[in-house]
């Protein structure tokens, strides 16, 4: 069985995403090789068992690990046409993904309480017509996404937080790509969108802070509960 080595705590995260990574591309984690339970790896490693979850959700992402039969196997890097450098902008790229949806479930529900208050109705026609356009997009998938982020982004300046709108317009890209990864990999969850939008858009209308709220961390863990689905059946094509 595979020692592995104890992990410094400082970006543990990071390191152990890189470290495992490592042994895969060289072989010391063999093509076919079934990994131990997240629980007897965090043991073995010195980490919580949360940190070998987020490590190994990158890992799957990248193709280099896989799930089947209750267990978790090495695929054979050889197969995986990425090459290191390839591999290190795809990983960071899915932190980034993941990252960002713990920063949309933090900021979003208090901005969508925020525009219950202050929104002006400017703001709500925009958030009316934006809510009417995703229904009729149901089967323009892009037109959709486009929707989708302009919805978000109207809530961001009807909150009238300028700072946090600052914030968020600093990360707007990759807002959009969080936002188009699960609409394009999980067209599914088209349905569920439309109707939270439009609930949280009559709740803001209504001036309901609290169900504007909730119903916003309710829509953002439905899309964490998705992006994280997508992670473990399949390595999504960005």
């Amino acid at each position: 069985m595979v020692q592995f080595k104890k992990i410094d705590r400082v970006s543990v995260s990071e390191e152990i995403t890189e470290y495992l990574k490592d042994q895969i591309l060289r072989r010391q984690l063999k093509p076919g090789a079934q990994l131990p339970s997240e629980e007897r790896m965090a043991e073995s490693m010195g980490v919580g068992r949360g940190t070998i979850r987020e490590a190994l959700r990158v890992l799957l992402y990248l193709g280099l690990i896989e799930r089947r039969n209750n267990g978790t196997y090495v695929t054979d890097p050889s197969d995986n046409d990425l090459d290191k450098a390839g591999i290190a902008q795809q990983v960071n790229r899915q932190r980034n993904l993941i990252e960002i949806i713990e920063l949309r479930k933090v900021i979003e529900p208090a901005l969508a309480a925020f525009a219950a208050e202050r929104s002006d109705e400017e703001d709500l026609e925009e958030l009316r017509l934006h809510c009417e356009r995703m229904e009729k997009e149901r089967d323009d998938i892009e037109s959709f996404i486009e929707d989708d982020n302009q919805f978000h982004l109207r809530i961001f300046q009807a909150a009238r937080n300028y700072t946090l709108e600052e914030i968020l317009k600093n990360v707007q890209s990759l807002l959009k790509d969080n936002q188009g990864l699960v609409i394009r990999q999980s067209p599914s969850i088209v349905p569920r969108s439309i109707d939270y939008h439009c609930r949280i858009y009559q709740a803001i209308s209504a001036g309901d802070t609290e169900k504007a709220r909730q119903t916003m961390a309710d829509h953002m863990d439905d899309i964490d509960q998705e992006m994280h689905r997508i992670l473990r059946t399949r390595k999504p094509s960005l």
